[in-house]
C-alpha cells in the first residue's frame, strides 16, 4: 500500500509540472511565471475542473503553504487576513467537496496576490452571486492566477486538517499528562500525610516513653533516698548496739571485779551532765545535814541514777 501511495505521488507531481500547476505566489519566481501568457482555460467555468487526490498531499509543500497562512494571520489585518480567516473557519466544508466554497476560497486568495502583485484587482463578487458569473468577467491572466489557486486549495485544507488533528491529539497527550500528574500528586500527597501521622504517632510514643523514664527515675530516687535513710537508721541502730554491748561487758567485769569503786567510777567517768538525768519536776530536798552526811548522800544518789539509766539501756 506504502509502494502505491509513493507512485501516485509522483504521478501527481509530474501532471502538476507538466501542466504548469504550481503555487509560485510565495517564490521568488512568482513574477516571471505570472508574467507570461497563459494557456486557454475553457473548462474552468465548469463546476468541475480537475479530479484532486487526498493521499498524497502530505508533503512540504503543503506546510509550507501552512505556515505561509500563519504568517499572513500573524500580520496586520488585510486582505489575506480576511482570506486565510475564511478558509480556517470553512476548511471543512471544503474537504466534503463544497465546489462553490473551494472556488469562493480561490477567489479570495487570487484577488489579494492581484493587489500585492500590483495588477488589477478582481471586480467586485457578491457572496450572493454565482462566482462562475463573476469569472467571465476576468482576463486570462487573472484566470490563470485564479486557476494555481483553486487547485491548491485542496492540498492546503488537507494540510490544515492534519496540522489540527495533530494539535487535538497534542492536546489530548497533555489533557492525559496532566489527568496522570495529578493522580501523582494526590498519590504524594496522600504519602506525605501518611508519613506525617505516622512521624506524629512516634513522636507521642517517644514523649509517652520519655514521660515513662521520668517516672522510673522519680521512683527509684525516692527507693534510693528510702534506702539510704533505712541504711543510717541500721548504721544508728549498730552504734547503738556496740555501745550497750560495750557498756553491758564492762558491768559485767565490774560484777567479778570486787575492787572496783562504783562511786569512783562513776564521779570519774560521768561527772558531767548527771544533772540531766533527774527529773526537772522533782524537788529537791531541804539540806539539813553538812559534811560527811552530805557527801554520802550524794554519792549514793549518783550510783542510784546510773543503775537506773544502765537498766533502761536494757
Amino acid at each position: 500500500m506504502g509502494q502505491y501511495k509513493y507512485l501516485l505521488f509522483l504521478s501527481v507531481l509530474l501532471s502538476l509540472s507538466n501542466s504548469g500547476l504550481s503555487w509560485p505566489w510565495f517564490s521568488s519566481y512568482s513574477k516571471k511565471l505570472f508574467s507570461e501568457d497563459p494557456p486557454e482555460t475553457p473548462g474552468i467555468f465548469g463546476d468541475v475542473v480537475a479530479e484532486f487526490s487526498m493521499d498524497a498531499l502530505n508533503d512540504e509543500k503543503g506546510i509550507e503553504r501552512v505556515n505561509n497562512a500563519r504568517t499572513k494571520l500573524s500580520g496586520l489585518k488585510s486582505c489575506w487576513y480576511d482570506a486565510y480567516q475564511g478558509l480556517f473557519s470553512k476548511c471543512s466544508e471544503i474537504n466534503a467537496d463544497d465546489n462553490e466554497g473551494k472556488k469562493r476560497f480561490a477567489w479570495e486568495l487570487s484577488n489579494c496576490f492581484q493587489k500585492d502583485s500590483g495588477r488589477t484587482p478582481f471586480p467586485s463578487c457578491h457572496t450572493s452571486s454565482p462566482l462562475k458569473a463573476c469569472l467571465e468577467k476576468l482576463d486570462n491572466n487573472a484566470i490563470h492566477t485564479y486557476r494555481q489557486f483553486y487547485l491548491e486549495t485542496n492540498s492546503f485544507c488537507h494540510q490544515l486538517q492534519l496540522t489540527l488533528q495533530g494539535l487535538q491529539l497534542l492536546a489530548k497527550f497533555q489533557s492525559q499528562a496532566v489527568e496522570e500528574s495529578r493522580g501523582i500528586l494526590q498519590q504524594l500527597a496522600k504519602f506525605g500525610h501518611e508519613q506525617q501521622d505516622k512521624l506524629l504517632q512516634r513522636q507521642q510514643q517517644l514523649q509517652q516513653a520519655h514521660d515513662h523514664l521520668v517516672e522510673n527515675s522519680k521512683s527509684i530516687l525516692e527507693a534510693q533516698e528510702a534506702f539510704e535513710q533505712k541504711q543510717a537508721t541500721m548504721d544508728f541502730e549498730r552504734l547503738n548496739y556496740d555501745m550497750l554491748q560495750d557498756l553491758s561487758n564492762k558491768v559485767k567485769s565490774w560484777d567479778t571485779d570486787g575492787d572496783v569503786d562504783w562511786s569512783q567510777w562513776i564521779d570519774t567517768e560521768i561527772p558531767d551532765g548527771i544533772d540531766n538525768l533527774k527529773d526537772p519536776d522533782s524537788i529537791p530536798p531541804e539540806e539539813e545535814d553538812t559534811g560527811e552526811n552530805s557527801n554520802v548522800t550524794s554519792s549514793a544518789t549518783r550510783n542510784t541514777i546510773f543503775v537506773a539509766a544502765v537498766i533502761d539501756l536494757f
